[in-house]
C-alpha cells in the first residue's frame, strides 16, 4: 500500500537509530523519510498479526514441511 501524500511532522528520535536510518537511506539511494516510512511499515506488517505462545513469536510452518520429531532435537543437541 503507498500513500500518495507526505505528511511532514517533527519526531524525538535516538540518534543512534537516526544514524542507522541515514545509513540505510544512503545504501538505498533514497531519503531519510522515505526510509523511516519503509522501515516502520515494515515493522508494522511483522508484528500485527503474529501469533505467539508465552511471549514468543511462533514462526508458521509450511504444510509440506516435515515435522520435527524430540528424538532429532536430541540427536542435534547431543551432537554440539
Amino acid at each position: 500500500m503507498r500513500y500518495a501524500v507526505s505528511v511532514r511532522t517533527t519526531l524525538d528520535i535516538d540518534e543512534d537509530v537516526l544514524c542507522a536510518a541515514k545509513d540505510i537511506a544512503a545504501q538505498r539511494n533514497q531519503s531519510t523519510g522515505k526510509a523511516v516510512s519503509d522501515l516502520l511499515r515494515l515493522a508494522l506488517r511483522q508484528t500485527s498479526h503474529a501469533p505467539t505462545r508465552n511471549g514468543i513469536r511462533l514462526i508458521e510452518r509450511s504444510a509440506d514441511a516435515p515435522r520435527t520429531t524430540l528424538a532429532q532435537v536430541n540427536r542435534l543437541r547431543d551432537e554440539s
